[in-house]
């Protein structure tokens, strides 16, 4: 074997060599790029809730993950999109938008590597229904004019011995109240959800007691279900004062009844 043929095989191995390396390092730095991007997207915990404001709708966004991001795009119920360019969001900050179109979901970017966005879903309550999203009906029949109000969470509970695990969205916590018979909209982020409700009074019309039923609904839910409640009041010769009850399952307070002022 001459010293050339030596000379070319080591420099053939060793060429062989570095194109091996660098495919493999192309292939690892590939592999690393996207288990990187595929760490950061799930570490992007944006949570996008709406509701009706002024005629309009109010969206607020709020970093609930440890990675900062960019809010991007709103888009919209009737197809269109809205290009906006938030200030970067940490653990816990919101940004709020005011637009006259339903926002139906945003696009988030992350503030550390802008190329590794998601998008998620809008949800909240509206009081006319579009026909987009997950909504479940909500209804109140109030024919006496009472003042009610109605809070739920999507948090559920599950027993582990004498402890508590409790999962779902944290920071999704809702309230609405009226005096008169109403039907409203709840948009969950996802369907099927568990769903907790409480409806209480806080005023009763003129010489009426009044109470609502059920109080509490804490059940699984779906796209196109429906929550009833009715509001019932008896007359009396009396001024009640009924105080409500916003949390948790426990029965409502008795109502506070005095006698008439005098004439």
């Amino acid at each position: 074997m001459t010293f050339d043929e030596i000379l070319t095989g080591t420099i053939g191995f060793i060429l062989a060599m570095v194109i091996i390396s660098m495919v493999l390092g192309g292939g690892l730095y590939g592999y690393y790029v996207y288990v990187h991007r595929q760490v950061l997207e799930n570490y992007l915990w944006p949570v996008a809730d709406v509701v009706p404001y002024n005629g309009g709708y109010y969206l607020g966004v709020v970093n609930t993950g440890h990675e900062p991001f960019i809010v991007k795009k709103i888009l919209l119920a009737n197809g269109g999109v809205i290009n906006v360019n938030s200030n970067v969001l940490n653990q816990n900050q919101w940004w709020f938008y005011q637009t006259n179109q339903l926002p139906v979901a945003v696009f988030v970017c992350s503030a550390i590597d802008p190329s590794t966005c998601t998008t998620v879903n809008v949800n909240g309550w509206i009081d006319d229904y579009t026909g987009v999203g997950n909504a479940i009906t909500v209804v109140v029949n109030d024919p006496y004019n009472a003042t009610w109000v109605i809070t739920w969470n999507y948090l559920n509970f599950t027993r582990l011995g004498n402890w508590f695990i409790v999962t779902g969205p944290l920071f999704q916590y809702y309230i609405v109240s009226g005096s008169s018979s109403s039907v409203f909209y709840i948009n969950p982020p996802y369907t099927p959800i568990q769903i907790n409700m409480r409806a209480s009074l806080a005023g009763d019309p003129v010489n009426y007691t009044c109470w609502i039923k059920p109080y509490y609904v804490s059940n699984t839910f779906n796209i196109g279900s429906t929550i009833k409640f009715n509001v019932n009041c008896t007359q009396v010769n009396e001024v009640c004062y009924t105080f409500p009850v916003l949390f948790g399952n426990s029965p409502p307070l008795p109502p506070i009844c005095l006698p008439p002022s005098p004439p």
